[in-house]
This record gives C-alpha cells, structure tokens and sequence, in this order.
C-alpha cells in the first residue's frame, strides 16, 4: 500500500518507507499514566505520514534514512493530519534500499 492510499481508522497489510525525520521522544500522559512517543516523518514515492511510535526508546532503534517496512498498522487522524502506528500484531523491519524512495522532502 501507498502512503496515499491510507485511510483513517483503517488497518493495513504493510507499508514501506523512509526515514527523513525522527523527533522523540515526547512525554505524554495517557489516562494519568506518563508515557513516552516518538514521531518518525516517513515518506514513499506517493507522500509522507507521521509514524507514532511507543516507548522512550523505540525511536532510537531505527536511523535516519533507513526505509523500513511496516506491517499489520493503523492509521489515524489527530490534529487534522493522518498517523500511523503499529496495530496489536504489528511490527518493523529494516529492509534493504532500492533507491526508488526519495530522501527529502519535495
């Protein structure tokens, strides 16, 4: 699936992506409880989401530039811009660059 494709509230099999910024982590407090989220701006040939990521370290574990594959998410809409997340059964991995995403904004 394209980053264009997502839509709100829905699962997905699996996007693939780039890491063009990484910012995290943010404390938050979640039903009185204090957590910890990065943002990780990803992009494809089609457009950029914001990954939500849990944890205080989580964001650490994945380099600037890297593309990685996200499979079995969610997407979101808060604050008017869509987010994705892994879903229960989610999960990342690095996969090798083909050179066919591009690594900055345009």
């Amino acid at each position: 699936m394209l980053i264009k494709d997502l839509k709100a509230e829905k699962s997905f099999d699996f996007i693939i992506g780039r890491i063009l910024s990484r910012n995290g982590p943010k404390s938050v407090s979640v039903n009185g409880n204090r957590r910890y989220v990065w943002e990780l701006l990803l992009r494809d040939t089609s457009g950029t989401v914001i990954l939500s990521l849990w944890g205080a370290h989580t964001g650490e574990l994945y380099k600037l530039n890297s593309v990685i594959k996200i499979v079995n998410g969610w997407t979101r809409v808060f604050r008017d811009q869509y987010q994705i997340s892994l879903g229960k059964e989610g999960s990342i991995q690095v996969v090798p660059d083909d050179n066919s995403i591009p690594r900055i904004l345009s």
